[in-house]
């Protein structure tokens, strides 16, 4: 409803904070010198007000009140600027002598501000159109590391009339020549601004969408152009920070913006052939933020954003579709020919652990051995002649230089895998943080849909165990040895998953396992808790007391035997030495708060996981897939980059220098 030229609208819980959020980023001018406020030179104050007025200035009414708002008052306002030009602070607008300004250009009151304007010389409209306010606060009501909680400064006029959504102030700025390029203090610009506005209140992107036709309407194509690839303080342009922050109606509108992304290039039935510019983003000559590509930022997706319709019409545009399989079909078979490679490794892993140990024996014989024997004893066929019956010959009888020749390869293999993920880890660790520093600050730890780190660190891991297992060989020390192999095993299935989880038929499965696992990483929390307290009771009971049982002799096997009577597997009935009426109530009390109650407390937590996983299928397996064929990119392009440009040609349309993604649109007209 607008009365007298104000609109009256609720303002959200983020409105009411843009001024907190803008006192951050500005702390460190906010210091206004009290002392200079109170000696004003009077006499140039007079000259200037009637140099602006041609004649004497109006007496100053009294202190704004209620009744009596300053931006409606000639003479206070001058007097405002006045003061603000003999202090030489430039552009800006301290809040507490420009608060009427803010008022105004949140309540869209259009008739205020058109009356500001018009008693106004140039530069005083444009300190009120360009400048930038001063948010004043205490210093310590903001702890220092609070300042990098605050997305965007919002202090700009313009940038505060198009995220308080306030149009008719919007018109009147950008008809009066307003800066649509200007940046605050953090290089954000007013398409910035409104995308954080969006991430802070996801309700209101609807109303966004007619803010952003109305800055791009009034455009040139290459002021469009311009704007539109403008970086904030982290390097981010709007469309990628769009894509970053999961504010995906606006990323359409950014990318269907024509000239700028999109180019139509003629029809085709009912169809409109259309070419997405994507140069800066595919490895090529331009190509200089591939790490900002929207395409790697979707994979950092969070599973709370899955579920939005909006998701799901991004990786359905026809331009993300077509990019997103281009990327897949390009990296298949480097994919497959590391799947191959790491089938090879897997297999002389297992052929040199059960390999016959002659080799070992006879270059080493008297490693770790108590006992050392004559030379031309055959200490391992003389064992097995005497064992034999327990001891069979080895799945793999290998000779000595073949032995030798596996051991050496899978020992290099292993070395290189170690040296060259623990670079990568800490490469992506350092780039991930520092890329998304600013969003862990704003919303916390993020819950992504694809986890690469996960299959990164067991790699890594998988490559350490096993030189672990062949230094303990080497050492004869079987104890570390039979560890360190079943933590490869191990390993070794977890690690191939990865590649499971792209195969379109069992993706959809290892999805739902890794889920589960997570859910029950986050229930043994609580089961762990319980079951102590129970294990602890069961040792008090039949060992500590008149009873004193083997299961229960001490605490570790005490926990092992209270698994086991969840499972069934101890009748507590047995030990007739014990208080029968106390073993009932604890063994009664136990089923029904651990096997009962937790178990199937765990059982609806995965049944959950699965739904979710089940509703979100498509658009998990085309994040999985895509993931993948980025991290093989990321780890080859630097090493066969024209054979990445040779692909391009057949995939992708190279025009002039230029990389595009073509794509057939179906016409408006036709869809309805």
């Amino acid at each position: 409803m607008v009365s007298n030229g104000v609109k009256h609208t609720g303002r959200t819980d983020f409105e009411r904070s843009i001024s907190l959020q803008g006192v951050a980023h500005n702390d460190a001018e906010t210091q206004i010198n009290e002392e200079t406020s109170t000696s004003t030179s009077t006499s140039a104050t007079t000259t200037m007000f009637m140099q602006a007025n041609g004649g004497p200035p109006t007496p100053a009414p009294a202190p704004r009140g209620p009744g009596q708002p300053p931006f409606l008052r000639a003479a206070t306002l001058q007097d405002v600027l006045c003061e603000q030009q003999e202090q030489d602070r430039g552009d800006k607008m301290h809040i507490e002598e420009f608060q009427f300004w803010f008022d105004a250009i949140e309540q869209d009151n259009s008739q205020a501000v058109e009356e500001i304007l018009r008693n106004c010389n140039q530069i005083q409209r444009r300190l009120f159109i360009d400048g930038r306010f001063v948010f004043n606060i205490p210093k310590d009501s903001l702890k220092s590391a609070d300042k990098t909680r605050l997305p965007c400064a919002f202090e700009r006029p313009l940038v505060l009339a198009a995220v308080f959504r306030s149009k008719e102030i919007l018109k009147i700025f950008l008809r009066d020549n307003g800066d649509v390029f200007i940046q605050d203090i953090n290089a954000s610009t007013v398409l910035h601004g409104i995308i954080w506005a969006v991430a802070l209140n996801p309700s209101l992107e609807p109303d966004y969408f007619g803010i952003y036709e109305l800055l791009i309407n009034n455009l040139t194509k290459d002021q469009k152009k311009h704007l539109i690839f403008l970086e904030d303080s982290e390097g981010l342009r709007p469309l990628e920070l769009a894509t970053r922050l999961c504010t995906f109606g606006l990323f359409q509108k950014i990318i269907d913006t024509e000239g700028v992304y999109l180019y139509n290039k003629g029809h085709l039935g009912g169809y409109i052939c259309t070419w997405f510019d994507v140069t800066e983003y595919e490895n090529s000559v331009h190509g200089q933020r591939c790490d900002r590509s929207p395409l790697k930022m979707l994979v950092a997706l969070e599973k709370e954003h899955l579920k939005n319709a909006q998701s799901s019409k991004v990786l359905q545009h026809p331009a993300i579709d077509k990019w997103i399989q281009t990327k897949i079909v390009t990296n298949v078979p480097y994919i497959v020919a590391w799947f191959l490679t790491r089938i090879a490794y897997t297999v002389l892993i297992f052929i040199g652990s059960t390999a016959d140990d002659i080799a070992f024996e006879t270059h080493f014989p008297h490693v770790g051995n108590a006992h050392a024997v004559p030379p031309g004893r055959d200490t391992v066929h003389e064992t097995r002649r005497v064992n034999e019956t327990f001891c069979p010959s080895p799945l793999f009888d290998v000779s000595e230089i073949t032995h030798d020749y596996l051991t050496a390869l899978v020992i290099g293999f292993s070395i290189l895998i170690v040296l060259f993920d623990l670079m990568d880890n800490l490469l992506h660790h350092t780039k991930f943080r520092r890329r998304d520093a600013r969003l862990y600050h704003v919303f916390g730890s993020r819950n992504f849909v694809v986890r690469t780190r996960f299959y990164r660190v067991c790699n890594f891991l998988l490559a350490a165990s096993v030189l672990v297992f062949y230094t303990a060989r080497f050492f004869r020390t079987s104890a570390i040895m039979s560890k360190a192999y079943m933590l490869t095993n191990i390993l070794n299935i977890w690690s191939l998953l990865f590649f499971i989880q792209l195969l379109p038929a069992l993706g959809y499965f290892v999805t739902i396992i890794q889920r589960m696992l997570k859910d029950m990483f986050h229930f043994l929390v609580l089961y762990v808790i319980l079951f102590f307290s129970f294990s602890q009771t069961f040792y008090n009971l039949f060992y500590m007391g008149e009873v004193c049982t083997e299961e229960f002799h001490t605490v570790p096997m005490s926990m092992y035997s209270t698994f086991r009577v969840m499972l069934n597997m101890i009748d507590l009935t047995n030990y007739r030495g014990a208080d029968m009426t106390d073993v009932a109530i604890l063994h009664i009390s136990y089923v029904i708060v651990v096997p009962i109650l937790l178990v199937n407390f765990l059982i609806a937590l995965m049944s959950n996981s699965v739904s979710d996983v089940a509703e979100n299928r498509y658009n998990i397996m085309t994040l999985q897939r895509l993931s993948a064929a980025l991290l093989v990119e990321e780890r080859l392009a630097r090493f066969i980059s024209s054979v990445y440009k040779y692909q391009q040609k057949t995939l992708l349309v190279l025009k002039e220098g230029r990389v595009y993604v073509e794509c057939f649109i179906m016409k408006k007209s036709n869809m309805q």
